[in-house]
């Protein structure tokens, strides 16, 4: 896939370079690195001595900025060390937690393919994988799960009962499920297999033929996908690309570097890595001629973008194959590597930074892993769209609302919103009606101010969940990105493009 690169980048090739944010009904507007926020389980479980002793050895010979091994060694606790870095992307995995990381970074695992949400005190299906061992049993949305292998998951958290369905390929797992509608539990039994969450979400072709793929996360064999996508989109009809990467966290970086020697020419840069001090900047270039080399693109960006979308983005930026629409985005400029610890535990490490093809530094600086990030602050960091396209402000409710309804109204009105579409999940195209709206937000504290604009975000999202609920994930991301403003605003700005080129 890559011209020859020496060892440091090959071993760069597999990392997972990835932020996450928050996802929650407020989340849009604020966001924090899902390394360092909730409860983790390193978090609260004993670290071992020798696990402690491992990293510090570590953190002394491989981290990023060099700190002596003399200084480590005042440190009792391994939360203490680690937060003296101040560096929220290098963080310690619990056997537990390091399991999970290995699943939301999109490497393969076995499982019966369905997402579940948290439903008051039961863990419910919200969609399943088509093919997968859940749609095999018959699982749809909104089926509670009540009991695994025999023993009662009511009342048990949505995360604990996810690692209980988790298990090795080939596997059986009997279930009790109170199906939609139903009463009584009956019983499914599934057969785990190798399940891989999808990094491209949707596909279309907009007005003036352009071709919109969402690229959700850099998940293995990403590639691909965009390759098979594109191709699509192609026979279709369109003419151009328009690559969405909002909210990209990343994921594996050599399926961005992949997925942008798609477009660039041959010996065009794709990154440059720079580690510890002393030490040659690498750099890698693209090793052969490209798939798509004069289909007009573009890329769009916002504040969650980061990482390998990063990556992709300053790649296409530096060698003139893409303009870059939205917003700044995250800044996060470092390259972590995952270090196995004793007794199952690791370390994902910061060892390197990386730079555009043309040296540009990405990286937004020191974060502490406690401190609050607002996504719409500026920053030094990050690629800088050459067109700044204001988000769409009926995909978020008004901050003044998220801060007045507080968690518990949230869960108050998540709880709603589930509640109205298990209603109307046999409904194709359910719509709200206003007195609907009304009962849906009473007793929820929303300023009288903001009420207008809650009451269009909620009936949006009302819609949205009714589709997934009914088609699956891949129609209700199609249904938002027919309605996305900002989309709409950069499928304008490519087809003016086009016709200039013309």
């Amino acid at each position: 896939m890559f011209r020859p690169m020496n060892a440091f980048l090959r071993r760069l090739g597999r990392l997972t370079v990835s932020l996450a944010a928050v996802a929650s009904l407020a989340g849009p507007l604020r966001a924090q690195d899902q390394d360092s926020t909730g409860v983790r389980d390193a978090d609260t479980t004993p670290v071992p001595a020798d696990v402690l002793a491992a990293l510090r050895d570590t953190v002394a010979v491989r981290y990023v900025a060099p700190v002596s091994r003399d200084s480590l060694q005042h440190f009792t606790t391994a939360q203490a060390l680690l937060a003296s870095l101040r560096d929220r992307h290098t963080i310690l995995f619990s056997p537990r937690d390091l399991a999970e990381f290995k699943v939301e970074a999109g490497q393969r695992f076995g499982g019966i393919g369905a997402r579940l949400g948290q439903r008051r005190d039961t863990a419910f299906v919200t969609s399943v994988l088509p093919g997968s061992p859940a749609q095999r049993a018959g699982l749809a949305a909104f089926d509670r799960i009540v009991a695994l292998d025999g023993q009662s998951v009511v009342g048990v958290p949505v995360d604990k009962v996810v690692e209980q369905i988790r298990g090795p390929v080939g596997s059986k797992l009997a279930m009790r499920v109170v199906r939609r509608g139903g009463k009584a539990p009956e019983s499914r039994a599934l057969q785990r297999a190798e399940v891989q969450v999808p990094s491209v979400t949707a596909s279309m072709v907009l007005e003036g033929g352009v071709g919109v793929v969402r690229l959700a996360q850099f998940g293995e064999g990403a590639t691909g996908e965009v390759a098979h996508a594109v191709d699509g989109l192609l026979q279709a009809g369109a003419t151009s690309l328009l690559l969405d990467m909002r909210g990209n966290p990343g994921g594996l970086l050599e399926e961005a570097l992949g997925v942008a020697q798609l477009f660039l020419p041959e010996r065009s840069g794709l990154i440059e890595v720079r580690g510890r001090p002393g030490y040659p900047a690498q750099r890698a270039a693209a090793g052969g001629p490209p798939r798509y080399p004069k289909l007009p693109l573009a890329v769009l960006l916002d504040q969650r973008s980061a990482s390998a979308a990063e990556i992709l983005a300053g790649a296409l930026q530096d060698g003139r194959r893409a303009r870059v629409f939205g917003a700044q985005s995250y800044g996060k400029g470092s390259v972590q590597e995952m270090v196995p610890l004793p007794e199952g535990w690791a370390v994902k490490l910061t060892i390197a930074r990386w730079f555009t093809p043309k040296g540009r530094p990405i990286d937004r600086g020191a974060q502490p892993a406690d401190s609050m990030i607002d996504l719409d602050a500026p920053h030094t960091g990050g690629i800088a769209p050459d067109v700044v396209l204001p988000p769409d402000s009926a995909n978020v409710p008004p901050l003044a609302a998220v801060n007045a309804i507080g968690a518990a109204g949230w869960r108050t009105l998540g709880d709603r919103i589930l509640d109205w579409t298990e209603r109307h999940a046999d409904e194709t195209a359910p719509v709200a009606d206003s007195t609907e709206l009304s009962h849906m937000l009473d007793s929820i504290p929303v300023p009288p101010e903001a009420r207008t604009r809650v009451e269009a975000w909620l009936s949006r999202e009302l819609t949205a969940s009714a589709l997934r609920a009914h088609y699956g994930d891949a129609a209700e991301d199609g249904w938002r990105l027919s309605r996305d403003a900002q989309l709409a605003a950069a499928r304008a700005l490519m087809a003016r493009q086009v016709r200039a080129q013309l």
